[in-house]
């Protein structure tokens, strides 16, 4: 089968899927509000089990390890990548925190344990099959926990396809790599300059997102995360918080239905400010969204 992303990162290297930050500070201040926007108290981490898929190269993954959870394990596919996690994990300070890495391919990973917390960050879309692998992964949720992903969909994901589609107009998507960096990145590397909170070079960004080939994938967006969610799930926010909701609770004979019908609802009502962040005023009827 073609996995996907792994191929490729294991050609470029793990500094490909790395993150700059010039303090700490600002990563964890970052991650804190993702967090609180999702609905979870960073709190709730302390304590309790997480297991993460993808975890890059673990910049993100120092955040959660900061939060005192009491194990932590990392599935991570592509050897380089951890390689560079464990040095980056084992160069924490002070870090009590029992984790543990499975070099394994996600679909690969198996067992009967379950976790508190379980993220997949930018590690499910443009999979072959997103619907098969998110349901493999949630199966790993214990009851009452969390699980915390990256989802894309056609409106999120609109500027790289038009990025993409500049490329092909630019140079020919079949030249060596090194090419449609030369003329790529001075391009993007000013798209980039205006877009606060980035976190990635303009040479990776562009290897990564624009020139990586992506094969017979597929985008996984929130209501397709919804339909493949069982009954017993509840959709507990989503960043930026687009999820609207003025049901009284006592009224709701069945609220894990409700949360995520509602998901769906707020999201296509929602769907024109997701393809421009600098709108936060579009709403439409849920039909037309969708």
């Amino acid at each position: 089968m073609t996995r996907a992303f792994t191929k490729f990162y294991s050609e470029h290297g793990a500094d490909l899927v790395s993150r700059e930050y010039q303090h700490a500070a600002d990563l964890f201040r970052s991650r804190e509000t993702l967090f609180l926007s999702l609905g979870i108290p960073p709190s709730f981490v302390e304590g309790r089990s997480i297991l993460e898929f993808g975890p890059g190269t673990g910049h993100y993954s120092l955040f959660n390890l900061s939060l005192a959870p009491k194990t932590y394990e990392f599935v991570e596919g592509v050897k380089a990548v951890a390689a560079e996690l464990q040095e980056r994990l084992e160069g924490v300070n002070n870090c009590e925190v029992n984790w543990q890495i499975h070099e394994q391919y996600f679909e690969e990973f198996d067992g009967t344990d379950q976790y508190d917390v379980v993220v997949a960050e930018s590690c499910i879309p443009h999979q072959e099959n997103p619907r098969a692998l998110f349901r493999h992964m949630i199966r790993f949720v214990k009851p009452g926990g969390v699980f915390v992903m990256t989802t894309a969909s056609g409106a999120s994901y609109l500027s790289e396809t038009l990025r993409r589609l500049i490329r092909d107009k630019l140079i020919d998507p079949s030249e060596k790599i090194e090419k449609q960096l030369e003329v790529m990145v001075p391009i993007y590397a000013e798209h980039l300059h205006h877009l606060d909170g980035v976190s990635r070079s303009a040479y990776d960004w562009t290897l990564d997102n624009v020139i990586q080939p992506l094969g017979r994938v597929k985008l996984f967006s929130i209501p397709d995360a919804v339909d493949a969610l069982s009954e017993e799930y509840s959709v507990l926010g989503t960043s930026p918080r687009m999820i609207e909701d003025w049901t009284w609770h006592r009224t709701l004979l069945d609220p894990a239905k409700h949360s995520r019908s509602n998901a769906k609802r707020s999201y296509f009502a929602n769907i024109g400010n997701i393809i421009d962040c600098k709108s936060t005023g579009v709403r439409v009827a849920p039909e037309v969204g969708e």
